[in-house]
């Protein structure tokens, strides 16, 4: 969402970047113009309650079992993320990722909207995909080039869903491709996804307070190379853990687990063989055990996989006070150096 409104921004359009990412809809209100473009995020909650709600241009990033403590299966949450599209018609557009396995089974002979699908995946027919090292759109048989995947200034497969996304939303806007592609290469990113805090004794932080679900834990393990240190646990939101189980089997060292969620994900992993965590009782009781089993080389991965809603009041403040330790360990450790 961050990022289209940066793409916007960068070709001169007037833009707000509103919804539930911090800046409520109702507090821009008052200030938008018929000449103003809203790059909003939205909730299943707040999808599933709509009745007039029309968006020119609708993206569905991923579907994977979300607040199934209110949807109850994720069929139902489906459904509601559907309705991102209900009053749309001809003239607006639908950003679909095609590398989904849920969304592109979604029937499209009912949807109004024109489909625009992106893929890191598969060479599309038509869409925004990865040809060879460079992010291209086809469009009618044409083959446009936007820059070389080495050139975008975010790392990893998450990011780069994002980034095909974020285009494919600019493209149907009628953005400049050349905008698109300056955009992609000096965007950082935005806090609480994948931050990188800092380094200590050759130890990396990174702080991915945002993935407050099992995929988007899921993709931030895959954005490295290496096997991490991660801590993860807190609001129990209805979902199973099995999923996620494998991934941190293959891309954990270590695990420190908090938050309501501790015990259910450590029966997840308990039935595929892993027994290398521990339980603690707060960030900073989590922080101090993963950096004391860190060596230098390690990352230290802050992605919790749950909501932060059974300590902290948003995902913002559970980051802010990750953050906020690992400065103070950072401070603790040059008074060593110096003394």
């Amino acid at each position: 969402t961050t990022l289209v409104g940066e793409i916007l921004k960068n070709e001169g359009r007037k833009v707000y970047v509103a919804g539930n990412i911090g800046v409520p809809l109702c507090d821009i209100a008052g200030e938008v113009s018929p000449d103003s473009i809203i790059a909003a995020e939205l909730s299943s909650f707040q999808l599933e309650g709509i009745d007039s709600f029309k968006p020119h241009i609708s993206v569905l990033l991923n579907i994977s079992e979300d607040h199934m403590d209110h949807h109850s299966s994720l069929e139902n949450y489906l459904e509601a993320k559907k309705k991102i599209y209900k009053n749309q018609g001809k003239g607006d557009f639908l950003i679909i990722n095609w590398d989904d396995p849920v969304l592109s089974r979604i029937p499209m002979e009912a949807v109004k909207p024109e489909v625009i699908y992106f893929s890191t995946r598969e060479n599309l027919e038509s869409g925004i995909y990865l040809q060879g090292e460079h992010i291209v759109i086809k469009e009618k048989g044409s083959l446009i080039t936007i820059c070389p995947v080495n050139e975008v200034a975010l790392p990893g497969k998450h990011n780069l869903e994002n980034m095909l996304a974020a285009s494919a939303a600019a493209w149907a806007a009628g953005v400049d491709t050349r905008v698109i592609a300056r955009t992609l290469r000096t965007f950082k990113g935005v806090p609480h996804r994948l931050e990188l805090v800092g380094s200590l004794k050759g130890i990396t932080f990174i702080n991915d307070s945002k993935g407050t679900n099992i995929n988007s834990t899921i993709k931030a393990l895959e954005a490295f190379p290496q096997k991490v240190i991660l801590i993860a646990g807190g609001k129990d939101k209805g979902s199973s853990f099995d999923e996620l189980a494998p991934y941190i089997k293959d891309k954990v060292k270590f695990l420190v687990l908090l938050g309501e969620t501790r015990e259910k994900i450590a029966m997840s992993l308990e039935k595929i063989g892993f027994d290398n965590y521990v339980y603690a009782g707060s960030m900073k009781e989590s922080l101090e055990i993963a950096y004391q089993s860190a060596r230098e080389g390690d990352l230290v991965l802050l992605s919790p996989a749950c909501a932060s809603w059974d300590m902290y009041n948003n995902y913002e403040e559970r980051g802010n006070e990750f953050k906020g330790l690992v400065k103070d360990l950072g401070g603790e450790l040059n008074e060593e150096k110096q003394g």
